[in-house]
């Protein structure tokens, strides 16, 4: 994929017709093309953990991208523009989570193999990936944050837009969770040993 300002449109620099914020801004594309091409990748990672699988990861980071890009002109400027756009992916799978949980719980049912591109999401054990997508949406965002991302908990919780505290929750939840979750599949796998 293109980074957004690769996109045709280009005029020394800038980009017309995305509809930037401000009367006819223009958005430089460098820095944005630096930060879409370093961010993208870990993003989609990052989508597929919240999601419980591969597909749409890119099109749902893309979009938080595009606004990302809308409003390049204010969120260039911050120190990190990357917990921006952590946020809205997270706020955006959360909902999509919610929406698709009676699809989401068939596929658990049927445990399939989660295949992805990504190096993020190639890295995880597929037992771990799987016990993380049977986690509740805010849990497996807490803790895919937390363990993918290495954010702190105040991070977490500006980024979902919670208490500290409940973050805390959910992060002792969503371990208590995984351990009882990967205990069980532990068990089950010796005794298929035996």
């Amino acid at each position: 994929m293109r980074p957004l300002g690769a996109v045709g449109g280009h005029e020394e620099g800038r980009i017309a017709g995305i509809g930037c914020s401000g009367e006819g801004a223009g958005v430089t594309t460098r820095e944005f093309d630096e930060f879409y091409r370093a961010e993208f990748a870990r993003l989609v990672g990052l989508a597929v953990v919240l999601l419980g699988r591969s597909a749409g990861a890119e099109d749902l980071v893309q979009d938080a991208m595009v606004e990302c890009y809308r409003r390049w002109d204010r969120l260039g400027g911050y120190d990190s523009p990357r917990g921006w756009v952590r946020r809205v992916l997270v706020q955006r799978a959360t909902k999509v989570a919610k929406k698709r949980s009676n699809e989401r719980v068939a596929q658990l049912r049927a445990a399939p193999a989660v295949a992805s591109a990504e190096a993020v999401v190639s890295a995880l054990d597929p037992v771990v990936l799987a016990c993380l997508q049977a986690l509740p949406a805010q849990q497996r965002a807490a803790v895919a944050l937390h363990y993918l991302e290495d954010a702190s908990v105040r991070q977490i919780a500006d980024e979902l837009g919670i208490a500290e505290g409940t973050v805390k929750v959910h992060l002792s939840r969503g371990r208590r969770a995984l351990a009882d979750a990967l205990g069980r599949t532990a068990a089950e796998g010796s005794t298929r040993d035996a």
